[in-house]
């Protein structure tokens, strides 16, 4: 598990899952993501990326500060 605290206020992160399975918590909301699944959600808050997959999971990771 990738736990992250808050970054800047505004802060959005986008994943894209190449491979696997994980899991998105950002704050109280929580998504799974599939491979081929994007997701974007709120990086100011607490937020955590879980692998779900028997084996590694490989994502793509965008941060955008505002």
């Amino acid at each position: 598990v990738l736990k992250s605290a808050p970054h800047f206020q505004g802060t959005r992160e986008f994943l894209t899952v190449e491979q696997g399975r994980v899991r998105v918590t950002s704050a109280e909301e929580t998504t799974e993501l599939n491979r081929g699944d994007s997701g974007s959600y709120r990086a100011d808050v607490s937020h955590a990326i879980a692998n779900l997959a028997k084996g590694d999971s490989t994502v793509f990771l965008v941060v955008i500060y505002q």
